[in-house]
C-alpha cells in the first residue's frame, strides 16, 4: 500500500514503538480485563514482525514486473534492488531489530499483561506460566527476521548477483555474512575500554546466530536427533539446502569469532559477571570443538 515499502515499513515500526510506550492500565476499556491489553501488545508484536520481514525482503531482492516485450519500453521483467538500498535495509534491521535497545517494553507494562482465563496462544504449547513471555516474544521476532535473511533462496540470489548485474557496486554474500556477524557480536569485536554487558536477550540472539552458522557448516546426518524447541527447528529448516558458498562463509565466520572470543576472555574475563563469563567460555569451547572436528 505504498510506493516506497522500505521507508513505509520503517515508519510503521516507529509507530509500533510509540504505541508500546503509551500503553498502560488506562488503555483497558471499561468492563474489560487486562487480557485485552495483552492482546493489544501481541498485535503490535505481530505488526512489528511483518514490517521487519518487509524490510528484509530488500536484501538480495529483485522486483518482478509483469511486462510485455512489445509494450514495455525495454523494461525488463526482473530488476535487482540497487545495492545502496539493500545496505540501507540491512542497516535499518540492525537498529530496529538486532540492536540490544531495538525492542523493549517497560516493566510497568509487562506486569499488567495478565491473560484472560481462556486459552491464550502466547503461553506456548509447553508453558503453564501466566506471566507474559517477553523474552520469547522479542527473541522470536529477532530470530525469525534473522532466519529470513538466511533463507536459501535469498542466499542463492546473493551468490548469483555478479552473474546478473553489470554494476560494480554489489551487495555480496560475503558482505551480508560479515555485517550480520559484526552487528550481533559487536561487543566482542569492538570492546572499547569496558566489558560487555550482555543481557539474556543479547545472549539469546547471539546463540541463535551461532546455531545458524553451525548448521550451515556441519553436514547433518539423516538420523539427526529431533530439535529441542521451536528456535532449534527454525534454525534447522532455515539452513537446509543452502548453497555451498554460504556454508563456506559460515565456516569463515566461525573462524573469525573463535580468536575474537579468546582475546576478549583473556582481556576482560576477570571483569565479567559470572553468567556472561560462563556463557562466553561455553561459546568459545563450542567453536573450538567445531573447528577441530571433521566436517
Amino acid at each position: 500500500m505504498s510506493r516506497d515499502p522500505l521507508h513505509y515499513a520503517q515508519a510503521q515500526i516507529n509507530i509500533d514503538r510509540a504505541i508500546w510506550a503509551k500503553l498502560n492500565r488506562f488503555s483497558v476499556d471499561p468492563g474489560e480485563g487486562f487480557g485485552g491489553l495483552r492482546q493489544r501488545v501481541n498485535a503490535v508484536f505481530f505488526h512489528y514482525l511483518q514490517q521487519a520481514i518487509t524490510i528484509s525482503s530488500y536484501i538480495g531482492g529483485e522486483r518482478f514486473n509483469r511486462t510485455s516485450p512489445w509494450y514495455s519500453q525495454q523494461q525488463r521483467p526482473f530488476e535487482p534492488v540497487p545495492a545502496e538500498i539493500q545496505r540501507e535495509a540491512l542497516t535499518i534491521l540492525e537498529k530496529q531489530v538486532f540492536s540490544p535497545e531495538a525492542i523493549s517494553l517497560s516493566p510497568d507494562l509487562v506486569n499488567l499483561l495478565a491473560p484472560d482465563r481462556w486459552f491464550d496462544s502466547t503461553q506456548g504449547f509447553n508453558s503453564t506460566s501466566l506471566d507474559y513471555p517477553l523474552y520469547d516474544q522479542i527473541l522470536g521476532v529477532q530470530a525469525m527476521v534473522l532466519s529470513n535473511l538466511f533463507r536459501p533462496d535469498r542466499l542463492e540470489r546473493l551468490r548469483d548477483v555478479e552473474l546478473k548485474q553489470t554494476s560494480s557496486d554489489l551487495l555480496t554474500l560475503s558482505e551480508l555474512f560479515d555485517q550480520v556477524t559484526d552487528s550481533l557480536w559487536q561487543e566482542i569485536f569492538e570492546p572499547g575500554t569496558q566489558t560487555a554487558s550482555l543481557s539474556s536477550l543479547r545472549r539469546g540472539i547471539q546463540q541463535y546466530h551461532l546455531n545458524l552458522l553451525v548448521n550451515l557448516t556441519i553436514d547433518r546426518p539423516n538420523n539427526q536427533s529431533e530439535p529441542s524447541g521451536f528456535l532449534d527447528f527454525l534454525a534447522l529448516i532455515t539452513t537446509a539446502n543452502a548453497p555451498e558458498d554460504a556454508k563456506t562463509l559460515a565456516y569463515e565466520q566461525i573462524n573469525r569469532l573463535r580468536p575474537a572470543l579468546s582475546n576478549y576472555l583473556h582481556r576482560y574475563g576477570g571483569q565479567l559477571d559470572r553468567t556472561n563469563r560462563a556463557y562466553l567460555e561455553k561459546i568459545s569451547d563450542r567453536l573450538s570443538h567445531i573447528l577441530s572436528s571433521p566436517l
